[in-house]
């Protein structure tokens, strides 16, 4: 399968798109470029970062449903650490941060006040082995797209690959238990802020 030119929009229409491919489609398309700005295809033995802000993502000590819940709507956003260091990270989710304040602003709309506490890494590997199904009949939940942006090459989806809330349900434990192992606080805040 090729896309051609290479598959935008982003986001919802993407995810359900993938959703409604075959194992095998979702497979080829996840070793593609997938970005007009994506250094390469995602690889196994890399490690992406997810930003958390508070209070959307982690309050009280806990996750939220919503720190993940991107991966099967729109796709979840991370960094790729080999295409940025996790300095860019952090600067670069405090900026997607500054932009939404700002137009929820310009828009009128109320806000609560959200602050990128921490990042939580995960190896990709780790990510597209999340399985879902019953025994004989598992399959690959979770792919991993180089949804590169021109001002941001590093930035990737993580994508439930099977539509409907079973597969997001038994998938959230998953997620919460990779996170928590490697969640990196942001300095002067802790898990209980």
């Amino acid at each position: 399968m090729v896309l051609s030119p290479l598959f935008p929009p982003f986001g919802v229409v993407f995810v359900k798109y993938l959703q409604s491919l075959t194992p095998e489609q979702q497979r080829e398309l996840e070793a593609q470029s997938v970005s007009l700005h994506s250094p390469e295809p995602v690889q196994d033995a890399e490690l992406v970062v997810r930003a958390l802000d508070q209070p959307l993502h982690f309050v009280g000590g806990e996750f939220t449903p919503a720190a993940f819940s991107d991966c099967a709507s729109a796709g979840l956003s991370v960094d790729r650490l080999a295409h940025c260091t996790l300095e860019q990270a952090w600067v670069g989710a405090e900026a997607r941060l500054r932009i939404w304040h700002n137009k929820r602003a310009a828009d009128g709309k109320e806000q609560t006040q959200r602050h990128v506490i921490a990042l939580t890494e995960f190896a990709v590997e780790e990510l597209r082995a999340m399985r879902v199904g019953l025994n004989s009949t598992t399959r690959q939940a979770i792919g991993v797209f180089d949804t590169a942006k021109a001002d941001n090459v590093a930035h990737a989806d993580v994508i439930l690959q099977v539509a409907g809330k079973p597969a997001e349900r038994s998938l959230r434990l998953s997620f919460y238990t990779a996170a928590k192992r490697s969640i990196r606080f942001r300095p002067g805040f802790s898990s209980t802020d």
